[in-house]
């Protein structure tokens, strides 16, 4: 019985790794914001394909996760993905590069509606696509996500090592209270 119970407390240990690892990882990617508002690590940007962002990126599906990497060295020819603001907010969209300026500060891009884009709105020239996960990145960066995904776990880490805490302090405290009422017997015993 004893070894079992040393087997299990070993399997939550892993289990409790595995979460911390994970709720650490989920927090990095959420919060991990370029100045346009979208996830970036690295030279890598991250977004999910959304309803509104699908037409922008019609080569992706809804539910994708779209991940593209940075690169400033594109050519003309080039497929670029880019920053565009619209209305109130910044929009990846995506266009064949038509002309770069001699001192690579502006591209244009463009085949049916020409468009001037500053070097740094340029996000690059290639993507990969993970198919539905962009519905479980979406889901965590809601707030329900945020909780049920990643609080909530860390939360039942947090609450075991509380509860554990407090289980040794009593049992110690406890074991101390017995321990000086024997001595106090031996000593009335010795009187």
């Amino acid at each position: 019985m004893n070894d079992m119970k040393k087997v299990l407390e070993r399997v939550w240990d892993v289990i409790q790794f595995f979460i911390i690892c994970y709720v650490v990882i989920v927090t990095i990617f959420i919060f991990s914001e370029n100045k346009f508002g979208y996830p970036q690590i690295g030279d890598f940007t991250i977004t999910p394909i959304t309803e509104e962002s699908h037409k922008n990126l019609d080569k992706f599906n809804v539910g994708d996760l779209m991940i593209i990497q940075g690169s400033k060295n594109a050519k003309v020819g080039d497929v670029v993905f880019y920053y565009e603001f619209t209305s109130n907010d910044y929009e990846i969209k995506y266009d064949k590069l038509v002309d770069v300026s001699r001192d690579r500060t502006i591209y244009t891009v463009g085949v049916d509606e020409v468009k001037t884009i500053s070097r740094d709105r340029i996000i690059g020239t290639r993507s990969y696509k993970y198919v539905f996960i962009g519905k479980v990145f979406s889901l965590y960066q809601s707030k329900k996500g945020f909780i049920f995904g990643v609080i909530l776990p860390i939360f039942i880490v947090f609450a075991y090592h509380l509860y554990k805490y407090l289980y040794l302090f009593f049992k110690n405290r406890n074991r101390k209270e017995e321990k000086v009422k024997e001595e106090s017997i031996k000593d009335e015993e010795i009187i």
